[in-house]
C-alpha cells in the first residue's frame, strides 16, 4: 500500500502504540513557544497584549480570551516567527507556508508573482 515504515504501529509491552506524531510537542517545545508568545509586544493598538492569553503554568493559549483580530495576527504575523526553532523541518515549512498564503490573500492587493 506504501505505507511509510516510521508510520507502522509499533507493539509495545502492554498492546500496541501509535509512533508520536511529527506535530506533537515536546514539553521543551510548548515552554519555548509560551516564552515567545508571552514576551512578544506590539504597537499600542495593533493587537491584545498576548502575554494575558498565555498561561504559563500550563503551557497552553487561552483562545476562549482571544479576539478574531488575535488570531489573524496571530496566524500570519506571530506563528511563523514562532515556530521557527520547535518543530521539524517538514512540519515547520508546511505551517509557515500556509500562513504566508493567509498573509497574501488578505492583502488589498494580490501580487500574482509570489
Amino acid at each position: 500500500m506504501g505505507i511509510r515504515p516510521e508510520l507502522y504501529v509499533e507493539e509495545a509491552e502492554n498492546g500496541k502504540a501509535l509512533p508520536i506524531a511529527a506535530t506533537t510537542m515536546s514539553r521543551k517545545e510548548k515552554k519555548e513557544l509560551c516564552q515567545f508568545l508571552h514576551s512578544v509586544k506590539f504597537l499600542l493598538g495593533y493587537s491584545s497584549n498576548f502575554s494575558r492569553l498565555v498561561s504559563m503554568k500550563e503551557l497552553k493559549l487561552n483562545f476562549a480570551m482571544m479576539k478574531s483580530h488575535d488570531c489573524h495576527v496571530l496566524m500570519t504575523s506571530v506563528l511563523p516567527v514562532a515556530i521557527r526553532n520547535v518543530l521539524p523541518v517538514k512540519v515547520r515549512e508546511t505551517v509557515m507556508s500556509l500562513c504566508f498564503f493567509f498573509n497574501a490573500i488578505e492583502q488589498k492587493v494580490i501580487d500574482d508573482k509570489c
